[in-house]
């Protein structure tokens, strides 16, 4: 039986490794195939897929793409997309934009709430488009030794929609 995990994350999206990390670990957790899908980003796909080869893993690339169905966002999985469609990219450097304004307004609101935090701290560890998140704004508050202070279901219930800081998949 061969094993598969379809929907992992790297540090272009929401998780903790590089894409060459994420591999090693996949291949010693005895997977035969896995799929990176990063939220609204291909942006380490192709190191990913270079990393498989090296650790003999079939991958698929894909994304974990933000819609919006009758005023509820939902995240849609897709799987081997083609890395190089304009259109594609297109799309996900729009979504990206998204992203950005939405991190701008929570970085004002806690400014506005006593909270002494930098934007450009932010999108600084953001580190690539698709990270500018809540991990971003997360990194941020701890780096400030905010952390102790500050959680996500703070910021969350303070700061924006409770499901706008989706928690790590």
């Amino acid at each position: 039986m061969k094993l598969a995990d379809l929907h992992l994350h790297t540090h272009f999206s929401d998780g903790t490794y590089s894409p060459e990390e994420l591999a090693t670990h996949a291949r010693e957790q005895g997977l035969d195939a896995v799929a990176l899908t990063d939220h609204d980003s291909v942006e380490g796909c192709e190191r990913m897929g270079e990393a498989c080869r090296k650790e003999g893993l079939e991958f698929i690339p894909g994304a974990e793409l933000t819609a919006e169905v009758t005023g509820q966002e939902v995240h849609i999985l897709g799987y081997w997309m083609d890395l190089e469609s304009g259109r594609l990219r297109s799309e996900l450097h729009r979504f990206q934009g998204v992203r950005q304004r939405r991190l701008r307004d929570m970085v004002t609101r806690l400014n506005e709430s006593g909270v002494n935090l930098s934007e450009s701290l932010v999108l600084s560890l953001a580190n690539c488009e698709a990270r500018v998140a809540c991990t971003s704004l997360a990194l941020s508050c701890s780096r400030g030794s905010l952390a102790t202070t500050i959680t996500r279901s703070t910021v969350s219930s303070s700061v924006a929609a409770p499901d706008s800081c989706p928690s790590p998949a």
